[in-house]
């Protein structure tokens, strides 16, 4: 049952890109195909003083976009991807969405499906879980310089071990972004409301998110962006019995990538996270990092 909600929703948005056409001018289409390596360094998010478990990946994605009308930027896509583990199996993915990147207003929705994919995030053990993630964005540029957005995310996983885990995640928020220094430098800062309901009541918190990115283009080839992250959660059990009673989380997160483009159709990639886990309990006192360096080749720029 937890897999059919997901590809039900995802069927009824791939069936609006349509057949596969041949190219014309009137409709034309944007392809990538991307393989990266990945290396998380502890996975399974282990406190200081216990053994820390590195993994490898590999991953490889495919992306089909077409735009809609070429007077107005509607542009809708599709994509596809599979991760590969080391030691931890497989996990499939599959997506789509549509963004309109107008004046002054744009917006953006995306649904994606994610299959066994290998987390601890909640009940702090290791198992796998289906994944369907929701996001919407809404963009308005009162002037040249500045854009405000408001932003959603829902997220429904369905677990393989433990189904009492299965949840919903929920988040609004909004964010201001300004361009008035061009592609050199633009600085965005936004915050997110929301929380977790899961089917086990002691795995239900609020989540709260302050984020800051900065996004730069110095010269024509390359693109650099770098966000950090500050999420707080709370978790509403008052039973003083309960594994997580009094329990709040704090964690900081630094990422940033770094694109550049080589040749006609290829790309460089790498990207880093770090992550610093803070936490009322001891045992989710953590630190995590993961590093991705990729190649993609590219019809041209989606």
């Amino acid at each position: 049952m937890k897999r059919r909600t997901g590809y039900g929703v995802l069927l009824v948005l791939l069936a609006t890109v349509g057949p596969v056409e041949a190219q014309s001018p009137e409709r034309p289409y944007d392809g990538e195909v991307r393989f990266d390596l990945l290396s998380f360094g502890n996975f399974f998010q282990a406190p200081a003083d216990a053994l820390e478990t590195d993994v490898t990946a590999t991953r490889i994605r495919a992306r089909l976009g077409t735009t809609v009308d070429l007077d107005r930027p509607l542009k809708l896509y599709a994509e596809f991807g599979r991760v590969s583990y080391n030691d931890l199996g497989g996990s499939n993915a599959v997506g789509g969405g549509v963004q309109y990147l107008g004046r002054p207003q744009s917006f953006r929705l995306s649904v994606g499906l994610q299959t066994d994919r290998p987390t601890i995030d909640v009940g702090d053990e290791f198992d796998r879980a289906d994944v369907t993630t929701i996001r919407g964005e809404y963009g308005y540029r009162p002037n040249r310089d500045w854009e405000v957005k408001g932003l959603l995310t829902l997220q429904f996983q369905g677990f393989d071990l433990n189904s009492s885990k299965d949840n919903t995640l929920f988040g609004t928020g909004a964010a201001a972004r300004y361009r008035g220094f061009g592609s050199l430098f633009s600085p965005e800062i936004g915050v997110i409301f929301g929380g977790r309901g899961a089917v086990d009541r002691h795995e239900d918190h609020s989540q709260n998110d302050l984020y800051l990115k900065v996004r730069s283009a110095p010269a024509p080839p390359l693109y650099l962006s770098v966000t950090y992250r500050h999420r707080t959660r709370n978790y509403s059990i008052d039973d003083q019995a309960a594994r997580n009673f009094g329990r709040a989380d704090t964690r900081k997160q630094l990422t940033a990538l770094a694109e550049i483009h080589t040749w006609t159709y290829v790309y460089l990639n790498v990207y880093y996270a770090f992550q610093d886990g803070i936490s009322t309990l001891a045992s989710r006192t953590f630190t995590t990092h993961m590093l991705t360096i990729g190649v993609s080749l590219r019809t041209r720029p989606l």
